[in-house]
This record gives structure tokens, C-alpha cells and sequence, in this order.
């Protein structure tokens, strides 16, 4: 027999002997893993009363050697495993080097002894090492005896049990320990734990597992902090927690995962070298987070966050289309438009709380349920305000719920239709100032071409549709060809300038390029706008104008692609009579001047009161949804707000003639 005395301050040793009776169980396992056990076995022995009598950790590992045992017991983290990061025989990431794992045993009872069988000289020998929480600075170690066919392992035995145990033998207990040891298993699937007869098989009951990397810096460190999080939803009950983790997925802190996440229960690991450095340093404290570790931890929660509001979207999606299937949906086919996107974005989100809420509507009948539905998406069509009395007064929600459904309605105020909304109310303002801008008697003589004009088309381009966007403003024909080939995505250089017919440059004003969706993604298309000031009509000069660029480009093989449409147009107040013949064509198109045989190459002509009206028509369904009427100062106050550097002396007035040409 052989007494060692603990080399620490006795305070210190006494507070690692009070832990979380689940926490202290948990370090016994890693002992036994730590160990190269393949099997750790957990069990309770009870008394007449039903009471706790002894608990017993059993592993399979090495054992320990007792040339190991004395230094192991006598130091504070004098342990082999101080100096190694894998076990002695399978190599496993090694759990724990500070020797602390055996004073958390007296936290289960205050009598402890290891029996324990470790190979010495090709012989196995046996002895054991008890301790007592009268005195837990001191452990007597037996003397070694042949152990003869037994097998290696250590059984770890508590007699005298503490007070307030009743966690190890609750219905959460194995799912504690499976949450602890969720990673070590997923990456060691060859290794078990065995609890009160139960094996312990985290798969068995995870729901969904998601990693994600991230980084957070840290003020004092020059390199920001890696981080992984590991997300495990479970398909029962249980508390949610967040793990802080070494790099390897050793549980070394425990907190709250403080976040909302309705219908989930999970657990979160935060694993790090970082949080290994902090509990060597002694500040791995939770309870009173410094600014660093928080920053870490809170960007893991942000993460947390993102990873369910994307599995909500998931699950809301398999419900969705359950109704779909079922026809219980109100909606058919894709949405019509925007609104009706964001309606449906709304309606989905309601639907889904109140399917979540009542069972009782799970339940309810593919019938009624439908008309429920229905009644639902028309208050929101029609009177989206009832929606909230709805919330309040009829649906039994939590009351949390409710509240959040409220604000969704009330404060964000269905955010899509707002955004869709105010697109519409501001297009239709800049139409109305748009055509003051043009045919004002004051104004019109005044807007020239480029300085006005062209500038503000350029940040306009729907106008023209869509799917249209700026692809090059006052350029060259030179400079056409390079942007035609950064459009289709290849390299060529253009080393020759792009002339006319009759030598020169020429300069168009707006390039507007587009994919067009269709089966061929590739499919390119190029508007190029000819602008004339309002005061000037389209005659044949300016047609000849245009005319020359669509030659250029029909005529330079370097233009040349069956993938890609050139489409011309000349626009402005006015056109010329004769121009406008020769557009009228009874076998085209109306504003079509000039088709290119056998090419995809078209000039148009077009006044702008035409253009504007085709808006206007795109715009008409949306106004009425909106119940919007645009009105002349309106229109004009848009221009001077996003437009005013480019408008002439005359509009940046607040009072105009108020004339204009419809």
C-alpha cells in the first residue's frame, strides 16, 4: 500500500468535486475513451429503500499501469496524457490532460475507488486506488497482484452516494450523455456507451446534422479565430444546449444556445483551438463571458440563427406542398406577379403558425380545411388589416405567437409588397414627370439631348421593357463591338476601329443589352436608342443616321452572331410624315422601318408619347392593385429628387405651365 498526496491547494481540489452529477459521469466516460476503451458501461445498484447504493463506470481500455498511477494521482494534470494528443494504442483524440476527471467523481459519492487491470510485461496485473471527499487531496494506492486471465480495463465504484442524484436516472439523462458524446461517436462509430443497459446511439435520434465554418476576430490575436458549428436537431424533447468544443468535438463548456427556434430541439457545438487555449489560460467561463470569447460565441449564434430560419423555410416547404398534392392549397400554378409573390410569401407564413399552433386544424377535414385556407388568403387580398383582429381575437395562438405574427403584419409591414409597391408608386410618378419633362411648351425647348435627355434614360432603362439594363452610354462603335464581346463572354480583342460606310466613327447614344429567357440561355439581344431633344423631330437624316450603324454592324463580319439580335431605334417627340409612312407598312409591324433580310437586324421608330403609353399599360394592373393615381406634382417632385441633376433650369422650379401633351 502506497499514499500520494495531491501537489495542489486543497480549496481548489474540494471545488472540482462539486459538479453536475450528468457533467461527472460524462469525465469518467472520456477516462475510459481517453483509455482506448471500446466499451464504457454505466450502472446503479439501488437499496431497499430505492435509493442510489453504488454506481459504476466499467471501461475496456489499457488500464493504468501503476508506475503511471503515481504520478497520475499525486499531480494536478501529471497524467500520460498531459504530453500526448492521441491514445496509446488506436491513436483517438485524446480528451482529457488535466487530471480533473477523477476529483468530478466525488461529486457522485464520497467513497471512490478504481479497480483497475492494465498489461505490464506481457502479464496483466491488478490492484486498485481509493479515495475519500473527507480528505480528496490524499488517494492510497494497493499493491499490484497477477491478474492472470483477466482482461485489461478499469471500473471506476462510488459508494456513500451524494444527496440529489435524480438527474442520472431521469428520462433526459441518456439524451444528456448522447448530446456530450454526439460528436466523439459520429467520428469513432467502432465505440459504445452502455447506460443503465441502454447503449447510447445519438444517430438513433437525430433528426438533421449541418456544419458550418466561420471565422471571428479576436482583439489581441493577429489571426481571426476558427470556428466549426455543428448543428444536431433530435426527433424528441429534450434541452436545448451549446457546446463549447475543442477542435476535436471535446465538450469543455456548456451554455444556452439563446436563440428562438420554435418546433426544434437540438444541440449546437462550437468547436475551437480557441476554447482549448482559454480553459488552459483558466477564462473558459461562460457565466462571465469576456468581449473576445462572446464575439466568438455570439457569431456562432447569428450562424444558429441563419441555419433555422433556412430549415424553417425547408419544412414549411414540405407542408406547403402536402397541401398542393392534397389540393387544399388556395393558390394555383406560379405566382402572376411580384404582389402576388409576396402575398403568398405572407399568407405561407400565417398558414403555416396556425397548422403549428391548433392541432386542431391538423386534424380538421381536407374540406374544411381548405375553405379555411381560402378564407385566410382572401382577408389578406382583400382586407389585410383583418388579418391582425383575426390573430388577436379568433385564432388561439400562445400569446407570444401572436405578437409575432402582428408585427410581421403590422411593423415589417409585408416588407415584398412594400418594396414591389414602391417600385410601382415611383414609376409611375417619374411617367407623369417624365412626360412633363418632354412635352412641357416651357420645358421641351429647353431639355437638350445629351446633357438632359440621354442622362436620364440611361437610369431609366425599363422603359423599354424589363429586361432590359445599360450596357454602354455615348460610345463609339468601336466601343459597341467590346461590349458586344464582354456580353457573350469571350476574350477577343479588337484590335482594328469599327467605321461607317463612309469612314467615319459615329457615336450612339444608349446601348442596352439583355439575355432573353427563352430555351437558349445564351440568346443575346442589343438595343441601340438614337435619342433626338423634344424639340427636335425624327426626319430622314436622323433615319440615315441610324441606318448607317445597322449597315456597320451587318456588313463587319466581327458583329456577326446567330445568337445575338440588334434591334435600332429613333425616338423622340415628333416624326417626320414621310418617315412615318415608310414605318407604316401594312406587312409590319407599326414603327418598324426597317427590317434586314436574313439578318436579325431591325430599326424602329417610335415618338415617346408611345413609349410612355406602353408603360403606362404595363403599369395599369399594378396601379389598380395598389389603388395608386400618380399626379402631376408628384411626378415632377420625383424628377427633382432622383433626377434633378439633369433637368433644365425649367423643371428644377416648383411651378411649371402645367401643359402637356398626352
Amino acid at each position: 500500500m502506497e499514499t500520494v498526496r495531491v501537489e495542489a491547494q486543497r480549496d481548489f481540489i474540494e471545488s472540482l468535486c462539486h459538479t453536475n452529477p450528468l457533467i461527472a459521469v460524462a469525465e469518467l466516460i472520456w477516462n475510459g475513451f481517453d483509455a482506448d476503451a471500446r466499451t464504457v458501461t454505466v450502472e446503479f445498484d439501488y437499496n431497499n429503500m430505492g435509493g442510489f447504493q453504488e454506481i459504476r463506470v466499467t471501461d475496456d481500455g489499457h488500464g493504468i499501469p501503476l508506475d503511471e498511477a503515481r504520478n497520475a494521482f499525486k499531480n494536478l494534470g501529471g497524467s500520460w496524457k498531459r504530453d500526448r494528443t492521441r491514445t496509446k494504442v488506436e491513436g483517438r483524440y485524446v480528451h482529457g490532460k488535466e487530471g480533473k476527471g477523477r476529483f468530478r467523481a466525488f461529486a457522485l459519492g464520497k467513497k471512490v475507488t478504481w479497480l483497475t487491470s492494465a498489461q505490464v510485461d506481457g502479464k496483466v496485473r491488478q490492484y486498485e486506488i481509493s479515495g475519500s471527499l473527507l480528505d480528496p487531496t490524499r488517494f492510497d494506492i494497493g499493491d499490484a497482484s497477477d491478474a492472470g486471465e483477466a482482461t485489461t480495463g478499469t471500473t471506476v465504484v462510488i459508494v456513500e452516494p451524494q444527496d440529489h442524484l435524480g438527474t442520472l436516472t431521469a428520462e433526459t439523462a441518456q439524451q444528456h450523455i448522447a448530446e456530450r458524446f454526439a460528436l466523439y461517436l459520429r467520428q469513432y462509430p467502432h465505440v459504445r456507451i452502455k447506460y443503465r443497459g441502454d447503449i447510447i446511439d445519438p444517430r438513433s435520434v437525430e433528426e438533421h446534422v449541418a456544419d458550418y465554418d466561420y471565422t471571428q476576430d479576436v482583439e489581441g490575436r493577429e489571426a481571426p479565430v476558427a470556428v466549426k458549428l455543428t448543428v444536431i436537431e433530435w426527433n424528441r424533447p429534450t434541452d436545448r444546449s451549446l457546446f463549447l468544443c475543442d477542435e476535436e468535438g471535446f465538450t469543455l463548456q456548456e451554455t444556452r444556445p439563446g436563440i428562438h427556434a420554435p418546433g426544434f430541439h437540438f444541440a449546437a457545438y462550437l468547436r475551437s483551438k480557441y476554447f482549448r487555449d482559454l480553459q488552459k489560460e483558466g477564462i473558459l467561463d461562460v457565466e462571465d463571458m469576456s468581449t473576445e470569447l462572446q464575439s466568438v460565441v455570439e457569431a456562432g449564434r447569428k450562424k444558429l440563427r441563419q441555419h433555422f430560419r433556412k430549415r424553417e423555410a425547408e419544412q414549411a416547404g414540405s407542408v406547403i406542398d402536402d397541401w398542393k398534392k392534397r389540393d387544399i392549397y388556395p393558390y394555383a400554378g406560379e405566382p402572376a406577379d411580384f404582389v402576388e409573390t409576396a402575398e403568398r410569401q405572407v399568407f405561407d407564413v400565417l398558414a403555416l403558425n396556425i397548422n403549428s399552433y391548433l392541432p386542431e386544424f391538423e386534424e380538421t377535414e381536407a374540406a374544411n380545411k381548405k375553405l379555411a385556407l381560402r378564407l385566410l388568403r382572401h382577408a389578406l387580398e382583400t382586407r389585410p388589416s383583418t388579418i391582425t383582429r383575426i390573430l388577436k381575437d379568433v385564432v388561439n395562438l400562445p400569446e407570444q405567437k401572436k405578437e409575432e405574427l402582428v408585427d410581421l403584419l403590422e411593423r415589417t409591414t409585408l416588407e415584398s409588397i412594400i418594396t414591389a409597391s414602391r417600385v410601382v408608386a415611383d414609376r409611375s410618378d417619374f411617367l407623369k414627370g417624365f412626360a412633363t419633362f418632354l412635352f412641357d411648351k416651357d420645358s421641351k425647348s429647353a431639355v437638350l439631348e445629351r446633357q438632359h435627355l440621354q442622362q436620364i434614360v440611361a437610369r431609366e432603362t425599363w422603359v423599354f421593357g424589363e429586361k432590359y439594363h445599360l450596357a454602354q452610354q455615348e460610345a463609339t462603335l468601336t466601343e459597341v463591338l467590346r461590349r458586344h464581346y464582354d456580353l457573350l463572354g469571350e476574350d477577343s480583342e479588337v484590335t482594328e476601329e469599327v467605321t461607317r460606310l463612309d469612314g467615319s466613327k459615329g457615336r450612339i447614344d444608349l446601348m442596352l443589352g439583355t439575355v432573353i429567357p427563352q430555351a437558349d440561355p445564351a440568346k443575346r439581344e442589343h438595343l441601340i436608342i438614337e435619342l433626338k431633344r423634344p424639340a427636335r423631330k425624327i426626319d430622314t437624316d436622323a433615319m440615315k443616321q441610324v441606318e448607317s450603324y445597322a449597315e456597320t454592324v451587318a456588313s463587319d463580319d466581327r458583329f456577326r452572331s446567330t445568337d445575338t439580335c440588334w434591334e435600332f431605334y429613333a425616338i423622340s417627340n415628333e416624326i417626320d410624315p414621310m418617315v412615318k409612312r415608310h414605318a407604316s407598312s401594312q406587312d409590319r409591324p407599326k414603327g418598324l422601318y426597317l427590317p434586314f433580310p436574313d439578318k436579325p437586324i431591325r430599326i424602329w421608330v417610335k415618338e415617346w408619347g408611345e413609349v410612355i403609353q406602353e408603360c403606362e399599360a404595363r403599369m395599369h394592373f399594378f396601379r389598380e392593385r395598389l389603388d395608386y393615381a400618380p399626379t402631376h406634382q408628384a411626378g415632377l417632385d420625383y424628377l427633382r429628387k432622383i433626377h434633378a441633376a439633369y433637368l433644365p433650369a425649367t423643371l428644377k422650379t416648383t411651378e411649371t405651365s402645367g401643359e402637356q401633351a398626352t
